[in-house]
């Protein structure tokens, strides 16, 4: 939470921190219910983001012309 706070603020990390967080990130990487999980996350932002595009590119095209 700490490294996701200095990213917010637009602090730079550290290279240690850095480091830490990719080991984090590999070994978590390692569960398989975690990897579905992200898989699904992802799909679901996928999904939100086609989902928003359609929704605004009508708008978009109104204040265009």
């Amino acid at each position: 939470m700490t490294l996701q706070k200095k990213q917010m603020q637009g602090e730079e990390l550290a290279e240690d921190e850095i480091k830490k967080a990719h080991d984090i990130a590999e070994k978590v990487g390692q569960f398989d219910e975690i990897k579905a999980l992200m898989d699904h996350e992802k799909k679901v932002n996928d999904l939100l983001q086609q989902l928003n595009q359609v929704i605004t590119q009508p708008i978009q095209e109104l204040y265009r012309n």
